[in-house]
């Protein structure tokens, strides 16, 4: 009977509909008679433990899903922004809703542990912008909260050493930045054209997630246009509404203070393309775009975008950069984290997640804030293999950043309630 009063058997009709699955359909990949399955739909039958994971599995959904109390109102498809809307990716978006709430179970976890810190604190760069200051502004005002200069990224020795630089640097003022971009126990992959990032806006707490599949050129540029979300309180991730001038002005803005920040005025003037062929425009920005550690396409825009070069003459360049990247790119979904050091799985899974991540639960285990249930959805990982997961030292904080409950001297007044600014890349949305 407990079960029976813990399983609405509406909530059960809306996860089938909502995963587009017929009920014969629905029964043939969950394992079960259409008749048993009716019955379940009905609240004539109680579903086991075992056949509520088969149809989390099926209906692409978390178990915990299936457990509301009553079906979510008002579920819609997510769409990020900086994509362009098309048949062909429309198949991912329900994908993109699962990874996010698999993301947001995992946040609130985090948040408990350092709400239940003393030293909580409120990060008060949080909000602190507004778009009439503009970009240059902004770009200056993260600059210098980071403590990190686009020079200091410039003689990174690799794209993969500038990003491990501005994540620790990132994860040094309280914020998670985690690899993301798979959905392991549905053997899913999120292609870039369908999110390239997204933040969990929070005033304690905020996560960053960068789509692991983006080409790993644009990391740095895309943690600084999330960063640019934290400072002005506005999410990334919404509701489909392409159609919406307020939220296209707000995606172009945090593009324009990211390539403020990576790529000033002065720096495009330097690279003299005005009146060179495609073919010695193209050269350039190769050799200045790897130096500069930025992507080609982007320097190429951001010239454009200065004035420098014509819609015609950006066009020709494009198709040249985008020509020579077709003949050159070796396919290899585990590239990036070869180049971030990560050889067997396990070492891809620390870079996925993070190092501040990493020491956060580790210490949350040790003081007993998390029981090895609550590490494991937190980790994405199996309970048992956890012990052997943690022993792998994980990188320390960099010398003078915050540690894993003392987020900074400089964070600003201590927390309290969260405030009315606590937002995420759903608060459009329903949360399923």
């Amino acid at each position: 009977m407990n079960d029976i009063l813990k399983i609405n058997p509406e909530v059960m009709v809306w996860a089938r509909d909502t995963a587009e699955l017929s009920i014969e359909n629905a029964a043939y990949a969950i394992g079960l008679p259409v008749t048993h399955l009716g019955a379940i739909e009905r609240g004539d039958m109680a579903p086991s433990r075992y056949q509520l994971s088969n149809m989390a599995r099926s209906y692409k959904r978390p178990i915990f899903a299936l457990y509301l109390t009553n079906p979510p109102q008002g579920t819609a498809l997510l769409e990020d922004f900086r994509t362009t809307v098309s048949a062909r990716n429309l198949d991912h978006c329900q994908d993109l809703e699962v990874l996010i709430r698999d993301l947001q179970v995992r946040h609130a976890l985090l948040k408990s542990v350092l709400q239940g810190s003393q030293k909580r604190t409120r990060l008060n760069f949080i909000a602190s912008a507004s778009m009439s200051e503009g970009a240059s502004a902004l770009s200056r005002s993260i600059e210098n909260r980071l403590g990190l200069s686009k020079k200091e990224i410039r003689e990174a020795a690799t794209q993969a050493a500038g990003f491990e630089l501005m994540r620790q640097k990132i994860e040094g003022l309280g914020i998670f930045v985690m690899l993301s971009g798979h959905i392991s126990w549905l053997h899913a992959i999120l292609p870039a054209r369908i999110y390239r990032s997204f933040t969990l806006i929070d005033p304690t707490a905020p996560l960053i997630s960068i789509n692991e599949n983006v080409d790993m050129s644009d990391w740095i540029f895309t943690l600084i246009h999330e960063l640019a979300h934290l400072w002005l309180g506005e999410s990334g991730v919404t509701s489909l509404r392409l159609d919406d001038a307020c939220e296209q002005r707000l995606e172009q803005f945090c593009e324009d203070v990211a390539s403020e920040f990576l790529l000033p005025m002065s720096d495009l003037e330097s690279l003299g393309l005005t009146g060179l062929g495609t073919i010695e425009q193209r050269d350039r920005i190769i050799v200045a775009a790897r130096a500069w550690q930025v992507s080609q396409q982007l320097l190429a825009y951001r010239v454009y975008q200065a004035g420098l070069l014509s819609k015609v003459d950006w066009c020709q360049l494009n198709m040249a950069i985008d020509e020579l990247w077709r003949v050159n790119h070796r396919q290899n979904k585990t590239v990036a984290h070869e180049n971030l050091g990560a050889t067997t799985e396990n070492e891809v899974r620390r870079q996925r997640l993070g190092p501040r991540l990493l020491k956060l639960t580790r210490d949350a285990l040790a003081s007993r804030q998390f029981t090895r249930k609550q590490a494991s959805q937190v980790l994405a990982l199996q309970a048992r293999k956890i012990p052997d997961f943690l022993t792998i030292a994980t990188p320390e904080m960099a010398p003078g950043s915050h540690s894993t409950h003392d987020l900074g001297q400089d964070a600003g007044q201590d927390a309290g309630q969260d405030g009315p600014f606590f937002t995420s890349t759903l608060k459009r949305n329903s949360f399923f």
